[in-house]
């Protein structure tokens, strides 16, 4: 998903590929200094990984990022869903 090979195997001898690039940016909040890790690609699809916000100014600092980044979410990630 984040990380995608492309080839074109119509010709053996004429293999191309192109990757997108992973971008990984980091958040901290809470008074536990929780990190958050947003994972995208070139296109700005991303997951969250264990959002931690503490309270709602914490969360319109995370969602203003978000937006300012221009990104998609498609997935969360968090060990209390697991």
């Amino acid at each position: 998903m984040f990380t995608a090979l492309k080839m074109d195997a119509s010709r053996d001898e004429d293999l191309t590929s192109e990757y997108l690039m992973t971008h990984v940016h980091q958040l901290t909040f809470g008074p536990f200094a929780e990190n958050t890790y947003i994972v995208s690609d070139d296109e700005w699809e991303c997951t969250y990984i264990d959002p931690g916000m503490y309270d709602s100014l914490e969360n319109a600092r995370f969602f203003e990022y978000v937006n300012a980044q221009n990104l998609k979410p498609i997935q969360l990630v968090s060990p209390m869903l697991i």
